[in-house]
């Protein structure tokens, strides 16, 4: 059996697409990441830290960032999910009541 590069399995070769969109998770998170550091990078700059203090706070900044980006993306999955399985129950009542 082939495996794809980087695969340390045995499964059976198969094209795995990696753009953002399949793994938004991944992709939020990294977001989160850098927007956090980038943030407190900036603000730790402009309080006119030292370079070591700069760097710290950014990256603290992106670990916050990162979680909260996170919490924020599982938040808003759920509301839609909520949203879309309070839409299909109101669409079965209404079909069954025909």
């Amino acid at each position: 059996m082939k495996t794809s590069p980087g695969r340390l399995c045995a499964a059976p070769s198969r094209t795995i697409k990696t753009e953002f969109y399949l793994f938004p998770m991944k992709f939020i998170f990294l977001v989160g990441g850098f927007s956090g550091l980038l943030v407190t990078g900036v603000a730790s700059y402009l309080s006119d830290h030292e370079p070591d203090r700069v760097l710290f706070d950014g990256a603290v900044g992106c670990l916050i960032g990162a979680l909260l980006f996170r919490w924020f993306w599982t938040v808003l999955l759920r509301g839609i999910r909520e949203t879309i399985l309070q839409r299909h129950a109101v669409a079965t009542a209404a079909a069954k009541s025909k």
